[in-house]
């Protein structure tokens, strides 16, 4: 009986070779099939089973909660724009920012996906504190010269405080979007 056993799961067991490729390739992938092997070995085959989709669910859900964002850059002679923090020499635009967001959109990530564009291009607070300061600059500069003559200096501050222009957001690696990414795309806008 237990030559049978062992025979019927000579696939299973060879599969612990490939464990440490399987870790180079994709760790996450590697736990959850460690943590389904495991359960089905000690509890049973269908509780295994059931063990190895929640806690697969649950990677999922873990996934999405830490998504990942970069800024794109133009890869030299060519169309494709990849991550600045991943390759170098990459050509950016002056005054343009791609930025990219690599998960769902949707209820449970929608904050991490404002927190991470504001954090790598620019907090619209901060605009709105660079226009106010602007403003006071142009004021002050006004009340300053006489007859209301505005030099150039107080000109050029009072048009625009910022160097970027542009954000564009790639949403070629976003799934699918609820609502809640909608009205974020929207407010983000």
């Amino acid at each position: 009986l237990a030559v049978i056993t062992i025979v019927n799961l000579r696939g299973a067991l060879r599969k612990f070779r490939d464990l440490p490729k399987m870790w180079n390739i994709s760790r996450m992938d590697s736990v959850i099939w460690f943590v389904t092997m495991l359960s089905s070995a000690l509890l049973s085959t269908e509780i295994g089973l059931l063990v190895g989709v929640c806690f697969s669910m649950f990677c999922v859900i873990l996934r999405t909660q830490k998504p990942k964002s970069s800024l794109l850059g133009l890869v030299e002679e060519s169309e494709v724009f990849e991550s600045v923090s991943a390759y170098k020499n990459l050509q950016t635009k002056p005054g343009i920012k791609i930025f990219r967001f690599v998960a769902p959109l949707y209820y449970i990530n929608k904050e991490c996906f404002k927190s991470a564009l504001y954090k790598q291009t620019v907090n619209p607070i901060l605009i709105k504190v660079a226009w106010k300061k602007a403003a006071k600059r142009k004021i002050k500069e006004e009340v300053v010269t006489p007859g209301g003559i505005q030099d150039e200096m107080s000109v050029q501050l009072s048009h625009d405080p910022l160097e970027l222009h542009t954000i564009v957001i790639d949403c070629s690696a976003i799934q699918f979007l609820d609502t809640a990414g909608i009205h974020t795309l929207k407010e983000v806008r």
